[in-house]
């Protein structure tokens, strides 16, 4: 927003490491050597549930989690000691069920001590904060509360934190939660998260640049192959212009005493993000070729075609997905909880990618989305 100062603090919370420390080498010992990349898939992170799952791992994972958000809260208080704004916690995939646990274990003066729902026989200590948001990304939270029989108008977080379920529609480890809360919105679609960018026009010789840029990734690609040299780099100016929000990745870089008093504090709950971690990767961004265009301007204009097809297939199962079907919510929620993601676009944002092929990845898409980062800034800053 013109004239307005956002500065939202990120601090990441790693537990996949901690609880893989204790686990790989066993592991490792029983791990066929066979189809190598499916068993290091379910090892480092298929295996992740089980481990939670288990009463010795579990217990681990909450102590862990719990001690590294009152670490990181207490470091964050001593260097910003008159800050005053809000706290969200990221949780991603498995972490959301994680922090949904810790969350709803915690004292609450709105019920007696003796009151639990929880069912898990695990300790919970003592979280040190309250976060004014929990948001729930690509994690499959209503699964897991259904597998072990939990009702979360029961067994929930302090009703005060505001819970939001972003997924990604072609995430497989996706769910609703809305239904769980209220039936009849198994027959109402999520929320579509709003762009970070809109309607598009045209410039003069955008075209041609991005022509240009084509050649260039074409010639890095060839260079090994017809040299034994370092391949050129060839760097893709940031001209897009575009009030992209910028967030903190301070992980004890450098870049930490540039923040000054930040208005608001993002705690990431995440594990290892598998496609940058275990492999090396030529992303190509369409939609900075589309910004090349000069094509992408804010709009919040009626919702296109695509859209509504998106939204209509937010729909549960056993949803009516007719309109003349549909049954009117007798008692609506205060506040929507499932937020839809847009998918990604190929071919300059001109063709939708195919729903298989963005399963495979949709999972591991969040933390370089747009839309959801600037989603989260417009939560954490009241912009409507």
């Amino acid at each position: 927003m013109p004239g307005q100062e956002i500065n939202v603090h990120y601090v990441p919370i790693e537990w996949h490491k901690h609880i893989h420390d204790e686990t790989d080498e066993a592991m490792d010992d029983i791990t066929l050597q066979s189809i190598p990349f499916l068993r290091m898939v379910n090892n480092d992170y298929l295996a992740d549930a089980f481990f939670y799952l288990s009463r010795d791992r579990g217990q681990s994972i909450i102590n862990h989690v719990t001690r590294t958000f009152n670490e990181a809260y207490a470091r964050f208080m001593h260097d910003h000691p008159l800050f005053n704004g809000k706290i969200a916690i990221l949780a991603y995939s498995l972490g959301g069920i994680i922090t949904w646990d810790i969350l709803a274990n915690q004292p609450r003066p709105d019920l007696p001590a003796t009151t639990t729902h929880s069912k898990l026989d695990f300790d919970f200590p003592l979280l040190h904060f309250k976060p004014d948001y929990f948001f729930g990304l690509g994690c499959p939270l209503s699964a897991f509360l259904t597998v072990r029989n939990q009702d979360p108008k029961l067994y929930r977080p302090d009703p005060s934190i505001i819970f939001e379920n972003i997924f990604h529609p072609f995430d497989p480890l996706a769910y609703r939660f809305e239904p769980m809360m209220n039936p009849d919105y198994k027959n109402e679609s999520a929320v579509l998260v709003e762009a970070s960018g809109g309607e598009m026009t045209t410039e003069p010789h955008a075209l041609q640049r991005v022509w240009n840029k084509g050649v260039d990734l074409i010639q890095t690609l060839l260079t090994p192959i017809t040299s034994a040299g370092t391949p050129p780099s060839y760097p893709i100016e940031d001209d897009d212009g575009m009030a992209t929000p910028k967030l903190s990745l301070d992980c004890g870089s450098d870049e930490d005493d540039d923040l000054d008093s930040p208005r608001d504090l993002i705690v990431a709950e995440e594990r290892s993000i598998y496609i940058s971690h275990k492999r090396r990767s030529l992303v190509i961004d369409d939609e900075e070729a589309v910004t090349d265009l000069g094509l992408w301007r804010s709009t919040k204009k009626q919702k296109t075609e695509d859209e509504e097809c998106l939204l209509r297939s937010t729909v549960t199962r056993n949803g009516a997905v007719a309109t003349s079907h549909r049954v009117r919510n007798r008692r609506p929620l205060m506040r929507r909880m499932d937020y839809v993601l847009r998918p990604e676009r190929i071919w300059l944002g001109l063709v939708a990618k195919n729903a298989y092929l963005s399963g495979l990845t949709a999972h591991f898409s969040y933390w370089t989305n747009r839309d959801l980062m600037w989603h989260i800034v417009r939560r954490l800053e009241g912009i409507n």
